[in-house]
């Protein structure tokens, strides 16, 4: 049987970031991911997983600069440091 993880970061979109863990365990999901998180605290988003029951099972790296056609290049060491 296939285990799939629900993509926060697209399903329930009239929802909340940090509210969509709990639609996806009332779903009936297990494991969730999603993409570029870096908007909050690790810690909250660690707490959301834990008080719906679900696991993280993928999150993205930062994508990079999309304008500088850097993407999903950002941990490049040369591309760090124009991050910063």
């Amino acid at each position: 049987m296939p285990k799939l993880a629900a993509n926060v970061s697209t399903l329930f979109p009239e929802l909340g970031f940090l509210e969509r863990f709990a639609a996806a365990a009332g779903a009936g999901f297990r494991y969730v991911e999603y993409q570029f998180p870096y908007a909050w605290n690790p810690a909250e988003l660690a707490r959301s997983a834990r008080e719906a029951g679900v696991q993280v099972v993928l999150h993205n790296l930062p994508a990079g600069d999309f304008a500088k056609a850097w993407s999903g290049r950002s941990t490049t060491p040369r591309r760090r440091a124009a991050r910063a």
